[in-house]
């Protein structure tokens, strides 16, 4: 039966085989035997880490984390070579610049 929701509650009753007093035992007994009790299947529950990365598998998340990712990258690459101008080029130019006067 489809949609028996729209239909008139003594066509449900008849395309189900019951009554307005519900089913007899024998009734239920062999439905219960038939078709298994009347429970829901208990369901696998995700752990809390798969939900929380079902979150970010989105393309436009991904975009904005590798966008992120890359902001990072070129931060600390922006560190490094500051780090190695005045750690390492600023000695070597003074140096450079102390022989020079050195020997005028």
């Amino acid at each position: 039966m489809t949609n028996p929701y729209r239909q008139d509650a003594a066509a449900v009753l008849a395309a189900h085989a019951s009554t307005p007093a519900g089913l007899t035992p024998a009734e239920a007994g062999a439905r219960l035997a038939a078709d298994g009790p009347n429970e829901l299947r208990e369901t696998v529950s995700r752990p809390a880490w798969r939900m929380l990365l079902a979150q970010f598998i989105e393309p436009m998340i991904l975009i904005l984390l590798a966008a992120a990712g890359f902001a990072v990258l070129l931060a600390a690459l922006y560190s490094i070579m500051m780090a190695v101008k005045h750690h390492v080029l600023q000695p070597v130019a003074n140096i450079a610049e102390a022989a020079s006067q050195t020997f005028r």
